[in-house]
């Protein structure tokens, strides 16, 4: 019978620790896919001409996007859906189709980075928005 509690015990630890992480994850992921918006933001107002184009702020800001995508890439461990997270369980059921997508994400965003001149950056910032709208339709629950 105390073998019965200890096991049972090391179970509610395990399962606290895995809830633990998901959460963690979801955090990640969060705050970094948060974070890519926030850039996209930025690069949408020059787009739109509600600030001058700058090849210097494109390079920087999608250069912190690609390690924000990078980040959120890796933070979708099994069992981190649910709760809060708009992920779909179709990023886990298809994990091949979302990580093809994610890498779709993360070479626009590549070729963003290099964008010298703003003939170019209208171009690649459609491709790189093309590419996360992909993803979100297919893999992301709309607001509630």
């Amino acid at each position: 019978m105390r073998l019965s509690k200890q096991v049972v015990g090391m179970v509610a630890v395990l399962a606290v620790a895995g809830a633990a992480y998901a959460n963690d994850a979801y955090k990640a992921r969060h705050d970094a896919m948060e974070a890519v918006g926030d850039g996209m933001g930025t690069l949408s107002a020059m787009a739109k001409k509600e600030k001058p184009f700058d090849a210097a702020v494109v390079k920087a800001t999608a250069t912190k996007m690609a390690a924000d995508l990078k980040t959120a890439a890796a933070q979708f461990p099994a069992g981190s859906g649910g709760g809060a997270s708009r992920a779909k369980a179709e990023i886990w059921s298809d994990a091949a189709g979302f990580a093809a997508l994610m890498k779709d994400s993360q070479t626009a965003v590549a070729a963003l980075q290099e964008v010298k001149d703003e003939a170019a950056f209208g171009t690649a910032l459609r491709a790189a928005g093309g590419t996360c709208k992909s993803c979100h339709d297919k893999y992301r629950l709309p607001k509630q």
